[in-house]
């Protein structure tokens, strides 16, 4: 089995999983950190899309955190996007599930291909898919299960 739990803006010299001790007490002691990992940009959606597809930035194209930037855009979605570590596992017999934010502008309108857009697309090689609907929101946030639109409020519980 493998899980990647990834969370965004870690900072070893500001010491910001102090402020996230279920972070550390329930994930990050019960399996294996990085602690001298880096990452090969600071800006998110390139970031996040060489953890997706295995490849630096010049190689997929996700310069920035905008659509034309290549951040979710349709362009992305129809090139890279289809040979993503999700489509390998995928082909080699795996299960796989994405829970959570996925990259910057997902779910938004003009975003996906294949004849699906917004939260209806769904990246190919996930086996089940909740995909967060934009960029980090903790509230009244919408996201995609299974390609369904799922509205959330402000409750926590």
């Amino acid at each position: 089995n493998v899980i990647i739990v990834l969370t965004d803006d870690q900072d070893i010299l500001l010491n910001s999983t102090q402020y996230q001790p279920n972070l550390m007490t329930k994930v990050a002691s019960e399996g294996l950190t990085f602690t001298h990992g880096l990452a090969n940009t600071p800006v998110c959606c390139p970031s996040r899309s060489s953890l997706l597809t295995g490849r630096y930035t010049h190689n997929h194209g996700a310069k920035n955190n905008s659509i034309p930037g290549g951040c979710s855009s349709p362009e992305w979605s129809a090139t890279v996007e289809q040979d993503a570590l999700a489509v390998h596992m995928a082909k080699a017999g795996y299960y796989s599930l994405y829970a959570g934010k996925y990259l910057n502008f997902y779910g938004e309108g003009g975003t996906g291909t294949g004849g699906k857009q917004g939260l209806a697309y769904i990246p190919p090689g996930w086996s089940e898919w909740y995909g967060l609907q934009g960029n980090s929101r903790y509230y009244n946030y919408t996201m995609s299960n299974n390609g369904v639109a799922e509205v959330h409020g402000d409750s926590y519980e």
